[in-house]
């Protein structure tokens, strides 16, 4: 179990019916850029397949993707949330499968849970995995990648 207190809604972000935020593209940090880039190498040479071992999972929200690891001595902790821009975790128990769903949410992917746990960028986020890949390779940090314009500019290019 997770034992981080119950968190005060943010007026920054939208909720789902679990109460776990929706972080969207201007709040994206290191963890959404890591996992957009394993994301992007599991479509292209995977099929889509995710390892449930190499995603951040929150046993108590995600039981089923809990189930699949193997691992099952690891508990989560608040530090294991998400970080966002600027390295904040506002809330501590959002895993990489909510990130997922921001993906899904923004257009970048679509989403198999439990048990397929398959995922197939969007055209769109082919063009972002792309771009972030590019924004990498040249030394610069993910605190300085523009997710809203990149995502501005695959829809142009994507959507002609």
């Amino acid at each position: 179990m997770s034992d981080a207190a119950p968190q005060e809604p943010n007026p920054r972000f939208r909720y789902s019916e679990t109460g776990l935020p929706f972080y969207l593209p201007e709040h994206w940090g290191y963890d959404h850029a890591s996992l957009l880039l394993y994301v992007e190498d599991m479509h292209l040479d995977h099929h889509g397949q995710l390892n449930v071992d190499y995603v951040r999972t929150n046993r108590d929200s995600r039981p089923m993707e809990w189930a699949q690891r193997r691992d099952q001595d690891h508990q989560w902790r608040p530090g294991y949330g998400t970080r966002i821009a600027g390295g904040e975790r506002p809330c501590t128990d959002h895993d990489d499968w909510d990130c997922l769903e921001d993906f899904r949410l923004a257009g970048l992917l679509d989403y198999n849970g439990a048990p397929e746990f398959q995922a197939a960028l969007s055209d769109i986020g082919i063009e972002v995995a792309g771009e972030l890949r590019k924004f990498r390779g040249r030394g610069n940090p993910v605190a300085e990648f523009d997710w809203e314009k990149a995502m501005a500019e695959a829809r142009k290019k994507v959507e002609g």
